[in-house]
């Protein structure tokens, strides 16, 4: 038979129960009412800054958020900015090539008007 099985186990442990018990209410800091007290207290103090925590998050979360938009914004206007300068820049030079081509037009029309001078 195993010493576990008996009587005396069970006797044994009942035992160190009742002395732990014993042992705890007289040396425990508070009473009953007091440690409960406490242990809400902690409670309150840990869901505070548990709501501080979550909190703060959210405010850094909206932050980062807006900095992104920020951001974006920024980089929509640099590209807008971007298209319109290479608009005009073509435009510019769509203008100076057609003066060009009426510029050698209006050459070759006036050569070609002018009598040849060999005959």
């Amino acid at each position: 038979m195993d010493e576990r099985d008996g009587p005396g186990f069970v006797a044994g442990v009942l035992t160190g129960v009742a002395i732990g018990a014993g042992l705890a209410l007289l040396l425990a800091p508070w009473s009953g009412e007091e440690t409960r007290d406490v242990l809400r207290a902690k409670a309150r103090e840990a869901s505070n800054k548990a709501k501080d925590a979550v909190a703060d998050a959210a405010e850094q979360a909206k932050s980062a958020a807006q900095d992104a938009a920020s951001t974006a914004g920024d980089a929509y206007n640099k590209s807008v900015q971007a298209v319109d300068d290479v608009r005009r820049t073509l435009d510019e030079a769509v203008r100076e090539g057609r003066a060009a081509a009426a510029e050698q037009r209006a050459a070759l029309e006036h050569t070609q008007l002018e009598p040849a001078e060999s005959e």
